[in-house]
């Protein structure tokens, strides 16, 4: 009877008794912290979590800990979220630019020159409230997790999820655990002042980080027993270690970001605190070694990590990974956020027959697509069952753009636009436009267009210059130099065949007057003053990924312009032509070849149009050649080549060699004869523009040096 009973209770035991282990039961809580490109560092420790088959029950992150997380929360596994994280260029999402290759072509001359660019609020100076509007990182993030779409409560993922965010208004911490996956990670990675904040709810919401950066009460609210934390916040500098005004600024604004990760470290179990002296907020470029890091660090703590280990749930917790969908039928679309911009004219950009399926690419490319028209400042989506809801944000009317160049030719030179254009799809634009410098110009544009898509249009124009010195050299010696007075009036039809091309007619009316400080009478220049019209024909292709140090794309610019005595007082026939085309040898390597030819005949010819030779600033009807003065050369037929080699030893530095060769016609000053030349440059591309320093030679000089930094007007 004993026997019996005692093996009765054993079996109550069983039965009724708590797990023999403590941790089987528990719930592990997985808090990830803020910190940009640094927390990279998170998907090293869930390599290792996968290694081990450790079940995480909810995940807490804030900024680039829930970019992470929420990877993690939808049933990747570290490894996947390593090749997605390496597959992206995430410095480039932190922009709103449009790339030069797809932006319009008419947009494309003025990205060329001004530097920079303000909107302005009945024409006073409108800041933005970040840096970014994130027009780039909104849409990749739609893109990475469209797959949850459908999942609007984050306690429904295959492992619980939630994210921090900042209420700008009362500075107070908001939960995000319901809502858009998408909008929730954006809103929690909105660091003030470089990206704009997002709404959510009615409330203004900004990088969580400025709350709570390391979220470790939020895990545990959710329901989380045991913590493991990856912590790569910075902590306060020592006096030895701060050495500028912007070192004190940081120290000051981290001191309660310190304090409160301080006090979160408290409450996690199993605490990694990966090495990031070596790495700073912005530092994309490191993401395999930031990985590796943060996989050593957990390593480290193998042994403290296998007490969490449990593969059967593991396992169950893998098995319920969110589907990927690769592609989404759309039944509507739904357009929100146009007030002066008709809907039928977004229509006509989207151009797609309902209903259609979508891949995640094929989304991208269309609000892309939308964006690069600038008739908006941002434009993203949702997809929502089977309708697509499309938000744009429609830009101000009126913008500021600056530039700034330095050379030593025209020394320094400064120039302003400002434009104004109507509101909606369609209507007019207006800009005002000047050059302060060694040269004079002042130019009034307006341009209506006709169309939806502003596809076809007209414009008139009126530009003064003055041109000061307008020179010639043979050998060392300036034989001629000129002034010139022009006043120019134009009017021209046009249309746009894509993006990257278009065509133009139109007829301009000229006044120009010039005065030679020479005795030298080359093409009865002495004096000259007289008005005349002008008949012109432009082509223009342009698709070019960047003007001064092109990897992709092709260039032409052809214009035709004829005179004679039924239209104006002169006579004469003129073209010019334009082309290069980069070849990409390897990822480092580009070769770009091209040439340039100026054509002109006639028994009166404007001096002005007459071709010139030299340098390496394109202006006044000049041509490139290394080796030459600036626009040193003059002839009615010059005929050039070029090949160059670019090596980018660093990102965005440059060092390049050209050849180039020329033909010129015999006139007045020279005989029939050929020109050869070249040199070797470094370069690099800033926020200013271009910087160019070049040592080049040719058979009419000896060694000469150009020097120039920012945009070419």
């Amino acid at each position: 009877m004993k026997k019996i009973c005692f093996i009765f209770l054993i079996v109550l035991n069983v039965i009724f008794c708590e797990d023999i282990s403590p941790l089987e039961k528990k719930k592990l809580g997985l808090v990830l912290s803020g910190g940009g490109a640094k927390g990279f560092a998170h998907i090293g420790v869930l390599k290792v979590l996968d290694e081990e088959k450790i079940p995480v029950d909810y995940i807490a992150g804030t900024s680039m800990g829930s970019i992470i997380g929420a990877f993690y929360a939808m049933g990747y596994s570290g490894k996947e979220i390593e090749e997605i994280i390496l597959s992206k260029q995430w410095i480039n999402y932190f922009n709103d630019f449009i790339e030069r290759k797809d932006d319009l072509i008419e947009n494309k001359s003025d990205r060329d020159k001004y530097a920079f660019s303000f909107p302005l609020k009945k024409w006073k100076l409108e800041l933005p409230k970040g840096v970014v509007k994130g027009q780039n990182i909104d849409n990749v993030l739609s893109e990475l997790y469209l797959d949850a779409k459908d999942i609007d409560d984050f306690s429904k993922l295959p492992i619980p999820f939630a994210c921090v965010a900042t209420d700008v208004e009362t500075g107070e911490e908001v939960i995000l655990n319901k809502g858009y996956l998408p909008d929730a990670i954006r809103a929690s990675m909105s660091l003030p002042s470089l990206l704009a904040p997002v709404e959510i709810d009615n409330k203004l919401l900004i990088d969580g980080g400025v709350v709570n950066n390391f979220p470790a009460s939020v895990a545990l609210d959710m329901g989380a027993d045991y913590l493991i934390g990856v912590d790569i916040g910075g902590q306060l500098k020592k006096k030895e270690e701060i050495e500028s005004f912007i070192d004190i600024i940081n120290q000051t604004s981290t001191y309660k970001k310190v304090e409160a990760t301080n006090e979160a470290r408290k409450k996690i179990d199993l605490l990694f605190l990966p090495n990031m002296n070596e790495f700073e907020l912005l530092s994309f470029e490191k993401a395999k070694d930031i990985i590796a890091e943060g996989e050593r660090v957990a390593r480290e703590h193998l042994d403290e990590l296998r007490k969490f280990k449990d593969e059967e749930k593991f396992n169950e917790i893998k098995s319920k990974k969110i589907k990927k969908i690769d592609k989404f039928l759309i039944e509507d679309i739904v357009i929100k956020g146009n007030k002066n911009f008709e809907e039928e004219a977004i229509e006509k950009m989207i151009n797609v027959k309902l209903p259609t399926e979508f891949t995640k690419e094929d989304l991208t490319e269309l609000m892309k697509k939308i964006y690069n028209f600038r008739f908006f400042s941002k434009v993203d989506y949702k997809i929502i069952g089977t309708k697509l809801f499309i938000s744009v944000e429609e830009v101000g009317n009126k913008e500021l753009k600056l530039g700034f160049n330095y050379n030593d030719f025209s020394k320094g030179e400064f120039f302003v636009k400002a434009t104004s254009k109507g509101l909606g799809s369609s209507g007019s634009k207006s800009s005002f436009e000047a050059l302060l410098g060694k040269d004079e110009v002042i130019k009034l544009r307006n341009t209506w267009y006709v169309g939806s898509l502003n596809k076809f249009g007209y414009s008139a124009s009126v530009e003064y210059s003055n041109i000061g010195d307008f020179s010639v050299f043979m050998k060392d010696k300036k034989i001629l130099d000129l002034n010139l007075e022009i006043l120019n009036f134009d009017f021209m039809l046009g249309t746009f065949l894509s993006n990257n091309q278009m065509i133009g007619l139109g007829v301009k009316k000229e006044s120009l007057k010039v005065e030679s400080n020479t005795l030298l009478t080359l093409y009865n220049e002495v004096q000259f003053n007289n008005s005349y019209n002008v008949v012109f024909f432009k082509y223009f292709y342009d698709s070019l990924d960047n003007k001064y140090f092109p990897k992709n794309g092709a260039f032409m610019d052809f214009e035709l312009q004829y005179s004679d005595e039924n239209i104006g007082d002169l006579d004469f026939l003129r073209y010019t032509l334009k082309f290069n085309k980069p070849l990409k040898l390897s990822n480092k390597l580009i070769s770009n070849f091209g040439g340039e030819g100026a054509y002109i005949e006639g028994d009166s010819i404007s001096p002005y149009y007459i071709p010139r030779l030299g340098g390496i600033y394109n202006r006044n009807n000049s041509i490139y050649f290394w080796g030459l003065k600036t626009s040193s050369q003059i002839s009615e037929k010059i005929y050039s080549g070029f090949e160059e080699l670019f090596y980018e030893f660093k990102p965005s530095r440059y060092i390049f060699l050209r050849y180039n060769m020329a033909f010129i016609t015999p006139n007045e000053v020279y005989t029939d004869k050929m020109l050869i030349g070249g040199g070797i440059g470094v370069g690099a591309k800033t926020p200013l523009g271009p910087i160019q320093l070049i040592l080049a030679t040719s058979n009419e000089e000896s060694i000469i040096s150009y020097f120039n930094i920012g945009y070419n007007f």
